[in-house]
């Protein structure tokens, strides 16, 4: 530890030293200026201090050293202002400070997530009490038990008075110590057992308990269901198997996915629809991925919804050990290389690399649930197309499994199709040209199948959001130190694919270099191929291609799977260690994440958050908003709120898959006006800084009727607002009612909108957005191909006198519908619901795409209804997928009368 501050205070021996020096620094923050560690929010100063540097592994110690400049006693709140990735184990703190007495306090970080190397901005927010509660809040906050009942005392009316604040950077640096230590327990412990494994080979007198000549089925069962079992039981079964709300990450936002899925399906037949939500809007699973979600739907019609979603959330990873063992026998992987893949699997998942690049552990657990049902499918499918390839036969199982993995996910379909293209020219593939058939065939069959996804996907693509970019990172320093080991596998996979012609090593290396092709240049070929996307098949094919190499080497003993037996233990005993939190015996990094998610919402401290304040919005009109912040983490996640369409059926203003929702470029850059804090900015939309009258402007005309704020900022900016009206308060969430509107979705404007032709909507609408001023009046965006017939639009920009809602009745909105009355015909009438090519219209003549990106259609009747329909790309993706269902029928008739 390298600041002897902090571990003086830690050691209680140490407190007459800690006396000591305590008195010098006090002179030394009387006398010294701190001019570039503090940062005075009140222009009086009534606190100075510094907060110290930390380095943190997976866990670090830092420090804030206070000293009161006023004559009386204050009592503070310090809380640390954390950026993504990192927790404070023990929250936000009250102190008192004495005039004149330095104070220090230590607190301890905790590393979820940021990599070694990397150097991170930490601010320590230090907020006098005023009243019976402080005015700020934490990010990381614990109250005590009597906070809480004070808290509870003021729950009937917001705070009125706001005590002085003050801020105290610093900075984070993620040192590379203890992480490569985790890493080296792996490597440690595997060599430990290798070696006693060649010892008891090597000393002959005793006889193994074990068969040398073990093989078969129920030898291979054994060791597959021990894998299956050790991964499982990293994730809490206890947990998993109670009825709670699962939370972390964006896990929230996936219960909406399913629960309106399960609705959609089960009572309309559908699976992809509109979604009101999210986003103003958005069009569920028309750009994301259904076979995950469709499991959970269909499965809680047995078994309760949440349970249903956390055992299917970790399905693709459990499962993950079993798939590449199968893979592995279909491509004839050298001696007991089969085992020895589904092996090097358990490290795959469980590699601390990264959190959110995909595939592993931690990326499932913050919600990339589909990427881990993709990649276990991706096997087999791999597996079976390239041995049909190299037969020269179309097979049924192979199409299907080609289907489902288009149904999972996206990267994993490219990856597996660019690799199978390198097998009609692999040395054993009989004929390339035959080779070449099958593979168009099986996948020109699955595509079709698809194609009621696909087809609708590429027309509409413009109709969606881009948010990727790539990483600044280091591939070769991305990878664990374990890899080093891994290589020299592979290198002896890599001679006996040239010695013996073995197909898999071939197929593995091209998907390992189309990968990394990928991983360096994919952005310059499409915005979707985002680097670290990458990365989990690169490893995966290092992985792989090592397990084929020990396959090669244990194929010449006549004792390989004893080795095999021997290696279990030892990577599983690794894969713990390195999991390890706080050393041998301490709880597993997964153990932990995945108890925290799946205890769920009902078991997080600040729960009532839940029970009291957002029952008080169920049925109300309008969307709810909140205030994004680290804080929410008390919940369960930073985006607990998503959840909160699927619990009481409120539209958000925000919402999960983003790629889905053209409202989200709006709804980010909202959230920067309103918040401290941000989800993140599509790369289109252009940063905003926090202005809250800005935000209400903003908010009103999204529909925003309630807003939950958290931070000290916000809910300052709320209380000093007349707009805004204190609903209810539990803890630290306050609900506040904006009353400059009533909630509707449906008015007429003050002015006639303008008519833009465009090819850059969403630029232009954005630009539309950031002008305050621009609001009042509308502007119409006609795209290519897109007539706009109105001759009152000649006239764009000059007022309407029926402006507002007072000709409008009888409006009804729902996910798939919009129906209202109205008197005010011929006029433009909006609607602050997202537009999309879908919405079609009956009681006017067309549906116009209007800023931002709302609706605005011209009633010629009084009844007016919009509804979500099809287009023309949805009846051709619906032919596609009857031609290739009927080509198969055809095709196994056929195949039958044969036989």
């Amino acid at each position: 530890m390298r600041n002897s501050l902090i571990a003086y205070s830690l050691q209680p021996k140490h407190l007459p030293l800690l006396s000591a020096w305590r008195t010098l620094l006090a002179a030394y923050l009387v006398v010294m200026p701190l001019v570039s560690l503090a940062t005075l929010t009140n222009d009086d100063a009534w606190v100075s201090g510094k907060l110290s540097s930390a380095s943190v592994g997976r866990t670090g110690k830092i420090a804030v050293q206070l000293i009161l400049l006023q004559d009386e006693p204050a009592e503070v709140s310090i809380s640390l202002i954390l950026p993504a990735g990192f927790s404070c184990e023990t929250g936000s703190r009250k102190v008192l400070l004495e005039p004149d007495a330095p104070r220090l306090e230590s607190f301890t970080l905790i590393n979820h997530t940021s990599m070694p190397g990397g150097t991170y901005p930490v601010t320590a927010l230090v907020e006098q009490v005023q009243g019976s509660f402080p005015v700020g809040g934490a990010l990381c906050a614990a109250t005590s038990t009597q906070d809480r009942a004070q808290s509870v005392a003021a729950h009937s009316a917001p705070p009125t008075g706001k005590g002085k604040a003050a801020s105290f950077s610093s900075e984070i640096t993620v040192t590379e110590a203890q992480w490569v230590g985790q890493s080296y327990w792996f490597w440690g412990a595997l060599s430990a057992f290798l070696l006693l494994g060649w010892l008891t080979l090597t000393f002959r007198q005793r006889r193994l308990p074990i068969p040398l000549t073990a093989t078969g089925s129920f030898f291979d069962a054994a060791v597959l269901t021990g894998l299956c079992v050790f991964t499982l039981w990293q994730f809490s079964p206890v947990d998993l198997i109670r009825n709670t709300t699962p939370v972390g990450g964006d896990t929230p936002a996936h219960l909406y996915l399913v629960s309106h899925l399960k609705e959609q399906l089960l009572h309309h037949g559908r699976i992809i629809s509109w979604a009101g939500g999210w986003w103003c809007g958005f069009p569920m699973f028309q750009y994301y991925f259904v076979l995950p979600y469709m499991s959970a739907a269909f499965l809680s019609v047995l078994i309760p919804l949440n349970i249903a979603f956390k055992v299917v959330s970790i399905a693709g990873m459990v499962l993950t050990p079993c798939c590449a063992y199968w893979a592995a026998r279909v491509w004839r992987v050298p001696g007991p290389g089969p085992l020895v893949m589904a092996l090097a699997m358990v490290p795959f998942l469980f590699v601390q690399s990264h959190t959110m690049w995909g595939v592993n552990t931690s990326s499932t657990l913050a919600g990339m649930i589909a990427n881990s049902w993709s990649f276990a499918l991706m096997l087999p499918a791999l597996a079976y197309g390239a041995k049909d390839i190299s037969d020269g036969e179309v097979r049924m199982r192979t199409i299907l499994l080609f289907v489902l993995v288009l149904a999972s996910h996206f990267f994993t379909s490219v990856i597996m199709f660019v690799t199978l293209a390198i097998v009609p020219v692999l040395p054993k593939t009989p004929s390339f040209l035959r080779g070449l058939r099958v593979l168009a065939v099986e996948a020109g069959l699955a595509l079709l199948l698809m194609g009621w996804w696909l087809i609708p996907l590429i027309a509409k693509s413009d109709c969606s959001m881009d948010f990727g970019v790539n990483w600044e990172l280091s591939l070769v320093r991305s990878f664990p130190e374990y890899s080093v080991g891994v290589l020299i596998f592979a290198g002896v996979a890599l001679v006996a694919g040239i010695r013996r012609s073995l197909p898999v090593v071939w197929l593995l290396a091209w998907m390992l270099a189309v990968s990394v092709v990928l991983f360096k240049g994919g952005q310059t070929l499409s915005p979707v191929f985002v680097n670290v996307r990458l990365w989990p098949f690169i490893f995966f094919a290092l992985m792989a291609l090592g397990a084929v190499g020990a396959g090669v080497l244990l194929e010449r003993t006549r004792r390989g799977r004893v080795w095999v037996c021997l290696l279990v233990p030892a990577v599983l005993g690794a894969v713990v260690l390195s999991e390890s939190i706080g050393g041998i015996g301490a709880p597993g990094l997964t153990h932990a994440w995945a108890k925290w998610n799946f205890s769920g919402l009902e078991s997080k401290p600040s729960a009532a958050v839940f029970t009291k304040l957002i029952p008080l919005l169920k049925g109300s009109p309008g969307r709810l908003a909140n205030d994004l912040c680290e804080e929410n983490n008390q919940l369960g996640s930073s985006r607990i709120f998503e959840l909160v369409p699927h619990l009481i059926g409120k539209p958000i203003f925000e919402g999960g898959l983003v790629n889905s929702g053209l409202g989200s470029m709006y709804s980010y850059y909202i959230q920067g006006e309103s918040s401290p804090s941000c989800a993140g900015f599509p790369p289109i939309v252009i940063p905003a800084t926090f202005d809250f009258t800005r935000a209400t402007r903003h908010l009103e005309l999204f529909n925003v009727k309630h807003f939950i704020a958290r931070s000290t900022l916000t809910r300052q900016a709320l209380r000093s607002m007349k707009e805004w009206r204190f609903m209810a308060r539990e803890e630290e969430w306050e609900l506040y009612e904006l009353m400059t509107h009533e909630g509707r979705y449906v008015f007429i404007p003050p002015r006639l909108p303008k008519v833009v032709a465009t090819d850059r909507w969403k630029e232009r609408s954005l630009a539309w957005l950031y002008d305050v001023k621009a609001l009042d009046q509308f502007v119409i965006w006609k795209m290519p191909g897109m007539t706009v017939d109105r001759p009152e639009l000649a006239r764009g920009g000059q007022p309407i006198s029926l402006a507002g809602t007072q000709c409008i009745s009888d409006e009804v909105v729902t996910d798939d519908r919009i129906r209202f009355r109205t008197t005010a015909l011929g006029l433009p009438h909006i609607i602050k619901v997202t537009w999309f090519p879908n919405w079609k219209v009956r009681g006017a003549k067309q549906v116009y795409c209007v800023s931002p990106g709302f609706m605005c259609v011209f009633p010629d009747q009084a009844e007016v209804e919009l509804y979500y329909g099809t287009t023309g790309s949805d009846i051709v993706g619906y032919l596609a997928t009857t031609l290739g269902g009927l080509i198969i029928m055809i095709w196994i008739v056929s195949r039958r009368r044969k036989s």
